[in-house]
């Protein structure tokens, strides 16, 4: 069976449950007889997942949201999703296209499952623990995952990748701290530059077990790469000065000793 879930809810389908989920383009009264009929077709023609963009008004503050509304109840596989558009997006910038087209694979992968309702429920991989100054934090430690960050921060005791903890329901635990993974393109907030899809989200992905990665995709990530142990557990900044660990990871430049001054990127621009 199927099931339709938004946050952390699941039940078998309904005709009536899928009016609530606001997709026009389908008959609702009949959009769960047909999302049944749709899915054997697109089974037929080996086509695992849907996905359906919407557009409307959002909070100032959010660019896009997305979610799996259809899953299987077994193992969670997602079948249909929604990506959801604030209409009022900046399309003035020199680079609004890359920019848009950026938003929208950020908004897919957590369709694909990329997201803290399906490490919590279906991947059981989620964990919080405290780091070396007693502040809980959120963690990541699947198999294929744990095996990327240890070669890729040169770290053998590595026990899980850190997760964001910040910007409300929406945000923490459902994108990569961004203190580690600067510029990887699932971080929780906006980003100036192009960013990466990184062997860390595919790693995720793969341990789904929904499906298999092509980690040629990934290797561009150059934040933080080989920098140690260290590098996972220190602050960035201590009274305003710079960790050695994090010269030359997003900033070298504090203008005063009050603000800190963006001169150097993850991107390298």
């Amino acid at each position: 069976p199927l099931v339709i879930g938004e946050g952390n809810t699941g039940y078998n389908i309904k005709n009536e449950d899928f009016k609530a989920i606001n997709i026009n383009y389908w008959d609702k009264d009949k959009f769960g007889d047909e999302a049944i009929s749709r899915r054997k077709t697109f089974q037929s023609q080996n086509i695992h997942l849907a996905i359906f963009g919407t557009i409307t008004d959002l909070p100032i503050s959010t660019l896009a949201t997305a979610s799996a509304r259809v899953y299987q109840s077994g193992n969670g596989q997602p079948y249909i999703g929604v990506v959801t558009i604030n209409k009022n997006i900046d399309y003035s910038k020199p680079n609004s296209d890359l920019y848009f087209k950026s938003i929208l694979v950020h908004e897919f992968t957590h369709i694909l499952g990329f997201s803290r309702f399906f490490f919590e429920t279906y991947y059981h991989n989620i964990y919080t623990a405290e780091d070396k100054y007693g502040i809980n934090r959120i963690y990541l430690n699947s198999s294929k995952l744990l095996a990327v960050a240890k070669k890729y921060f040169n770290c053998n005791d590595i026990q899980g990748v850190e997760l964001e903890d910040q910007g409300g329901e929406g945000t923490a635990g459902s994108h990569w701290e961004a203190r580690i993974l600067l510029g990887e393109y699932m971080n929780g907030f906006a980003y100036t530059e192009e960013q990466v899809i990184s062997e860390f989200t595919l790693a995720v992905l793969e341990d789904s077990g929904y499906y298999k990665a092509n980690y040629y995709t990934g290797g561009l990530m150059r934040y933080g790469k080989h920098k140690g142990c260290a590098f996972l557990q220190d602050k960035c900044l201590n009274s305003y000065k710079i960790n050695p660990n994090f010269e030359n990871e997003f900033f070298d430049t504090l203008s005063d000793g009050n603000s800190i001054e963006a001169s150097c990127s993850s991107g390298r621009q």
